[in-house]
C-alpha cells in the first residue's frame, strides 16, 4: 500500500477512544475514485469492535465534490465500524486537499 494515515477515533458510546494506523491507494477512474485501505495489525492490537482488517470506500464526483457511496462488500455489522469508515474517509480526503461531503 501506497500512503499511511493514524486515524483517531472515540467509540459511539463514549467508553474509549483509540488511533487505528492504516494504510491506503486512493484509485481515480473518470468521475469515480476508490479508496483502499488496509489496517495496520503488525504494531499495535486491533480493537475487537473492528472486525475488518481491509475495506474500501468507494465516491463519485459530482458538482465539485466527492461524494462516498455505499459499499456492502465492506460487511459492516456495527455501528462503530461504520463510524470509522466515515472517519477513514473524511480524513484522508482532508489530508490530500480533495473536496468532499458525506451527505
Amino acid at each position: 500500500m501506497g500512503k499511511t494515515i493514524s486515524i483517531p477515533y472515540e467509540l459511539s458510546s463514549g467508553e474509549a477512544s483509540f488511533v487505528i494506523d492504516l494504510s491506503y491507494n486512493i484509485d481515480k477512474t473518470d468521475d469515480s475514485q476508490t479508496i483502499s485501505c488496509v489496517i495496520d495489525t503488525l504494531h499495535k492490537n486491533i480493537p475487537t469492535w473492528l472486525q475488518l482488517r481491509k475495506f474500501e470506500i468507494k465516491s463519485l464526483y459530482s458538482k465539485g465534490k466527492y461524494v462516498p457511496l455505499f459499499n456492502e462488500n465492506n460487511n459492516v455489522r456495527n455501528l462503530d465500524v461504520t463510524l470509522f469508515i466515515d472517519k477513514v474517509y473524511s480524513d484522508i480526503m482532508i489530508r490530500e486537499k480533495k473536496p468532499f461531503s458525506l451527505v
